[in-house]
């Protein structure tokens, strides 16, 4: 009798999950091959709605799989079959790489191999090969679907954009869809807020009026799903509107294919469109009081201690109001379009010090260059070193590369 103490994997990813295929299938079949064959079985691992092309480490249960086998709590993996473990030949060896340093072997359920010997290591990555033509093929076909239906004019299964609705066709209509709280429809309320932004409102503004009106900022798809999200609007939400020709009537998808463009129902008119584009562009590379300086490093600073972009704003000083220019953390300004962000404590920093810093390490550069590119050089070889060198394994196996 096998003496190898196993733990059950199982996976199943969004599209697994489309074709009906489950964790508890899984499970079952995997429980009843190991009580057939009187397998020791120690423990089970299921991850729900995770990619096989995520690696096994970066996946909640698979990190915990990782953490047991180091700690030789097992000395096999079954699986129903490999794909489940991964559908790209990357994360398979990966996998494969991270168990069998530490002696633990796979095996498949319903596939003749076993890591444990020669041939079922060639067999293993010969199945992975498999898996990941598998995947590409059904991603070529969902691809090529995509593009035919909206050829045809109807908007898929993707997210259906803020103001509109589908028919009974498929395709995007103005939606009547009341908005309470704003006193008119969704198709209604986006005609307004273009009307706003091509006046004199912003992004902030807008989205301070939605999120005090308690607009929803709920998902919609095309087959009658709702995802009810907790988001609040955020001016970035609004810029993106503004950015859209769809909303004039045309939309443009973007595919390996070739781009498809197809007419939609317009909310709004070229003109209307374009005064607010102008108005955005214009707040963005002119806000007020920073007209008379230009601040280099604008949204190329990351606060460390909540995330924001750090921009560029001025301070008046004394009785003549002579202007000092700092960074400033962004979040008070996210913060007014929404209050349930939290507060950040970042400090001002002075804008000349922080500019002539940088200056300063890019006249280095240029002067002794080799410094940096030795430090990038060490970088890169420790990244290099760390990953699987998937590249041998596709010549070891004859496979393109």
């Amino acid at each position: 009798m096998d003496q190898l103490r196993y733990a059950l994997y199982m996976r199943v990813s969004t599209e697994d999950q489309a074709e009906r295929q489950t964790i508890e299938a899984q499970r079952d079949f995997l429980r009843s091959f190991t009580n057939l064959y009187q397998f020791p079985l120690i423990s089970e691992y299921a991850d729900e709605g995770i990619s096989g092309t995520v690696p096994l480490s970066q996946r909640p249960s698979g990190n915990l799989l990782l953490q047991d086998a180091r700690a030789r709590r097992f000395e096999c993996i079954l699986v129903y079959r490999v794909d489940r473990l991964g559908r790209s030949l990357a994360a398979l060896l990966d996998a494969y790489h991270l168990l069998s340093k530490i002696g633990v072997s796979i095996r498949s359920a319903t596939e003749p191999f076993d890591t444990a010997t020669p041939i079922g290591t060639f067999l293993f990555q010969l199945l992975g090969s498999l898996a990941e033509l598998e995947k590409s093929t059904i991603v070529e076909r969902m691809t090529l679907g995509r593009d035919r239906v909206a050829r045809n004019g109807k908007w898929g299964p993707g997210i259906v954009p803020f103001g509109y609705d589908t028919d009974d066709e498929g395709c995007l209509t103005p939606s009547t869809r009341m908005v309470e709280s704003a006193g008119m429809t969704e198709a209604e309320l986006v005609c307004d807020i273009f009307r706003r932004l091509a006046t004199d409102s912003t992004t902030t503004k807008e989205a301070r009026r939605l999120n005090n009106l308690g607009v929803p900022t709920d998902s919609r798809y095309a087959n009658g799903t709702v995802r009810v999200t907790n988001a609040a609007w955020s001016p970035s939400r609004i810029a993106l509107m503004v950015h859209k020709d769809l909303y004039a009537g045309t939309h443009t998808l973007h595919s390996a294919h070739g781009d498809v463009t197809r007419d939609v129902p317009a909310l709004i008119d070229d003109v209307t469109l374009q005064r607010a584009r102008n108005n955005l562009k214009r707040n963005t590379t002119n806000p007020k009081g920073n007209a008379k300086r230009r601040f280099l490093l604008g949204g190329l600073i990351t606060c460390d201690n909540c995330g924001s972009a750090y921009t560029g704003t001025s301070i008046p000083r004394g009785k003549e109001r002579r202007r000092d220019y700092y960074y400033k953390c962004n979040a008070p300004t996210r913060r007014a379009a929404d209050a349930r962000l939290p507060k950040c404590g970042a400090k001002h920093v002075k804008a000349e010090w922080l500019e002539d810093l940088v200056w300063e390490g890019c006249r280095h550069f240029i002067r002794h260059p080799g410094d940096t590119l030795a430090e990038v050089q060490r970088q890169l070889s420790s990244r290099l070193t760390e990953s699987v060198d998937v590249t041998a394994e596709r010549q070891s196996l004859g496979l393109p590369y």
